[in-house]
């Protein structure tokens, strides 16, 4: 009785430890055959970042879990980049989704966050005003697409506008420019909104306030010319630089040669003096500036032309001679003091190449015709410490040759030729 007890006991202890061993190994096996079922399928996390931007703003988005891929399902309205940068392009609501691959049976874990995007602030484009020194701007009113925007602005150029930086509308303001070129200030403005209970801003915007400066010419000096001279080409100078010069000129006495007004500079001209004294005529220029189609207008400058009177030589008849006659030729006109230069085109003649003051000299002829020479006159004078020079003029003088007529008893030139006679000199 007591063995088959005690091998009861045995065997039970043994039955029980095997079946334990049993539960264990099964436990074992199906935890490691079936592993993806005790650990489950990928998540793709919780999502975290600001939901409410401005169009043009960033903000990050996160994930718990590493390893996803972004994505937009409206890219008109916001963007993600692949490391969660969230950009607002415009005004909406866009899904921004993370998705981490599944694997085996496991479908993609997806997670998403929406984000609300203010429009955008846009300040309107403002023209460039462009001004005379001295003038007055125009009134700049901004404007923007979000209503409520308020306006902060900044200055380049106090020189020009007197305060560095403001908000608001900009008053219209008298503008002064002391030099000699167009200065300008640069005007920066930025609007900013409460939309959604965030402050948006929008990209800043330029434009120009141009104020020329006055138009100025220099003064032309006075010059003095004979008469009959050429004056040279008088060109006017401005020192504005920066923008487009032109000239107009008046003349109150056209009887110096020279028109009665006219543009741009003067051309070269011949001056004119048909009177016995000197002429003078007063030349008056304005020049204006152009820059950015303002002009304005200098104030005259005036110089004065003066033109000498012209010396002049009366006309000289020609000259009908006999060998052997004593010719005298005396020079006039009409200022006290010319002299007179003469040039000969034929010394055979008698009478030298050239020279000065009137002439007197005999008549020779070698030859058995008529042979003669032109004579240039030209007068001049020193008027006012110029030497002036008159026009020339022109005249001849014929020698006739000796020949005998036993009929007549005369000699006469030319043999034949018996308009001029001439008296036997032997």
């Amino acid at each position: 009785m007591k063995s088959t007890a005690t091998f009861s006991v045995q065997q039970t202890k043994l039955f029980l430890l095997t079946a334990l061993q049993t539960i264990f190994l099964f436990c074992f096996l199906f935890s490691h055959t079936n592993q993806s079922y005790a650990q489950g399928c990928p998540t793709a996390g919780s999502l975290s970042g600001a939901q409410l931007i401005c169009a043009g703003s960033l903000t990050n988005f996160s994930s718990t879990v590493t390893g996803g891929t972004w994505s937009s399902t409206n890219t008109s309205v916001a963007t993600v980049s692949a490391a969660g940068v969230v950009s607002g392009v415009a005004g909406g609501t866009a899904t921004i989704t993370y998705t981490i691959a599944g694997t085996g049976s496991c479908s993609d874990a997806v997670a998403t966050r929406t984000i609300t995007v203010n429009p955008a602030v846009v300040v309107s484009a403002v023209p460039t005003q462009v001004i005379n020194s001295g003038g007055v701007t125009n009134a700049i009113t901004f404007a923007s697409t979000v209503s409520g925007t308020t306006f902060n602005w900044s200055n380049s150029n106090t020189s020009v506008l007197p305060i560095a930086a403001g908000s608001g509308n900009i008053a219209s303001f008298t503008a002064f420019n002391a030099g000699l070129a167009p200065i300008f200030s640069t005007v920066t403005v930025t609007g900013s909104a409460l939309i959604n209970g965030i402050t948006c801003s929008s990209a800043p915007v330029n434009f120009d306030i141009v104020v020329n400066p006055v138009a100025q010419v220099d003064l032309p000096s006075d010059r003095t010319v004979c008469g009959g001279a050429t004056v040279p080409a008088i060109n006017f100078v401005s020192p504005n630089t920066g923008g487009t010069v032109t000239y107009l000129w008046s003349n109150s006495n056209t009887a110096i040669g020279l028109a009665a007004s006219g543009t741009g500079n003067i051309a070269a001209f011949t001056a004119s003096n048909s009177t016995t004294s000197a002429i003078t005529a007063t030349i008056t220029v304005v020049a204006t500036f152009t820059n950015g189609g303002v002009t304005n207008t200098s104030t005259s400058k005036s110089f004065v032309i003066t033109v000498l009177p012209r010396p002049t030589v009366s006309a000289v008849s020609n000259q009908n001679l006999c060998v052997g006659a004593t010719a005298t030729i005396n020079f006039s006109g009409t200022l006290t003091g010319t002299t007179y230069a003469w040039t000969n085109s034929n010394t055979a003649i008698g009478l030298a190449a050239s020279g000065t003051g009137n002439i007197s000299f005999v008549a020779a002829n070698a030859t058995a015709d008529q042979i003669s020479s032109t004579l240039t006159v030209t007068p001049s004078a020193t008027v006012s410490g110029l030497a002036c020079a008159g026009a020339p003029i022109n005249f001849t003088i014929t020698i006739n040759p000796v020949g005998h007529d036993a009929n007549v008893g005369l000699l006469y030139f030319g043999g034949s030729h018996k308009d001029h006679l001439c008296k036997w000199l032997s």
